[in-house]
């Protein structure tokens, strides 16, 4: 089996000065090897590096102090001696040079943008008022976006507006019906399965639900109405649970999420991605592969739709 990988994290990430993620192009070659070993060869992959200091995040104002230019110098130079890996040029959604980076970078001839807009409760319109999103169009590469919780229908509504925009968004939009909408509705606006297997993404979720109400997962009508619980395995489900964070009782029905998004949205509009090094890859890949979906919508998933995109 040929999978390519939309999502893989590859240098310093983030944390703090004492607790910084670090991973690594051979840690990643390593769990390749494993894989190939069981017959499934990981062909190209999309990697980027991620520095987002927690401490800054609170005092961000206009313009960053992180050293973006030298990460994205690690990620590229990797990237441009192989023909395995595609760079993805990483910029900060606050930061009003952000163009800049992404012209500088283009010496690495960047295949995506990769921005994150969650933890620091940036609202996505700063994509369009600082350029990124033009940035994207005029480059004619995706715009990979990690999604902030409280910001998702605006963020769809942008995504909307911006018809020559290629837009990803990661961890299955967490669910919400905005942007699941959105992607049923266009042909440019994608999702990518990372991390669905991680516990941050079923607190993320849970939180959601619990802060912004039902109708934050009561989706589409398409091809019927889809509720929150549906995705859920658990005999009683209460709120309760999630404000106290009483998470262990409750488990997601990881493989009905994945045939309920080929039905709502298309296999063609996913990307198979693992979030490495934030979830293992062949658990990843087995969530993908075991799921009750067609081999033409496994195909697409994990590698046609790659392929596609990138020629």
């Amino acid at each position: 089996m040929i999978v390519n990988n939309f999502h893989v994290h590859c240098g310093n990430n983030y944390g703090t000065k004492k607790n910084v993620n670090e991973s690594s192009i051979a840690d990643y070659e390593a769990e390749k090897r494993v894989l190939k070993d069981e017959g499934v060869f990981v062909n190209k992959s999309l990697v980027f590096s991620q520095p987002r200091p927690y401490p800054f995040l609170s005092k961000y104002t206009d313009a960053c102090t992180i050293d973006f230019g030298k990460k994205n110098d690690e990620i590229g130079k990797i990237c441009a001696n192989s023909k395995e890996y595609l760079f993805a040029v990483f910029v900060d959604a606050r930061d009003y040079n952000a163009v800049k980076e992404i012209e500088r970078s283009s010496i690495y001839n960047p295949r995506a943008i990769k921005v994150h807009i969650s933890s620091h409760k940036t609202s996505p319109e700063v994509l369009a008022d600082y350029g990124i999103i033009d940035a994207a169009i005029e480059n004619d590469i995706p715009l990979l976006i990690h999604p902030n919780v409280d910001y998702f229908a605006e963020l769809s509504t942008i995504l909307l507006k911006h018809t020559k925009l290629k837009s990803i968004i990661p961890h299955f939009g967490f669910l919400n019906r905005d942007i699941l909408s959105a992607a049923a509705k266009t042909n440019n606006i994608y999702l990518d399965t990372s991390a669905v297997i991680h516990n941050a993404f079923k607190q993320t979720v849970l939180d959601g639900y619990s802060r912004l109400s039902y109708e934050f997962f009561n989706i589409i009508q398409m091809p019927t109405t889809v509720t929150f619980l549906d995705y859920i395995k658990t005999n009683e489900f209460k709120d309760s649970q999630v404000k106290d964070n009483k998470y262990k009782d409750i488990t997601f029905d990881y493989k009905y999420m994945i045939e309920l998004a080929v039905k709502l949205v298309g296999s063609n509009k996913i990307f198979f991605g693992s979030d490495f090094n934030w979830s293992p890859l062949k658990e990843q890949i087995n969530l993908i592969s075991h799921s009750h979906i067609s081999v033409k919508d496994k195909e697409n998933i994990f590698s046609n739709n790659f392929n596609k995109l990138f020629n």
